[in-house]
């Protein structure tokens, strides 16, 4: 018998019963101000199959903690949304 398959979509939810950090407490995703706890959910990110597809979600939105292996900043930065980002304003040189 032949399997068909195609790729999650985010939006249905599927891929989140494939995701490594099913079932672990959810404090370690929440509180960019735990060290620890960020390294500790950075490292299941990074042996979860579906990280990816968790990322596009959270890049989608602005999702709190960390979602595919990256913080609410640093996602924000990534878009360029930073929180500490300036408006650029133009110098120009005197001779």
């Amino acid at each position: 018998m032949d399997v068909i398959t195609r790729p999650y979509d985010p939006d249905e939810g599927a891929w989140m019963r494939l995701a490594a950090c099913r079932g672990q407490p959810s404090e370690i995703w929440l509180d960019p101000q735990d060290h620890a706890s960020v390294l500790e959910a950075k490292d299941t990110c990074a042996r979860c199959e579906v990280a990816d597809l968790c990322l596009l979600l959270a890049l989608r939105g602005d999702e709190w903690g960390i979602w595919g292996g990256l913080t609410r900043e640093e996602r924000r930065d990534l878009l360029g949304k930073s929180r500490n980002t300036k408006p650029c304003t133009p110098t120009t040189e005197e001779d």
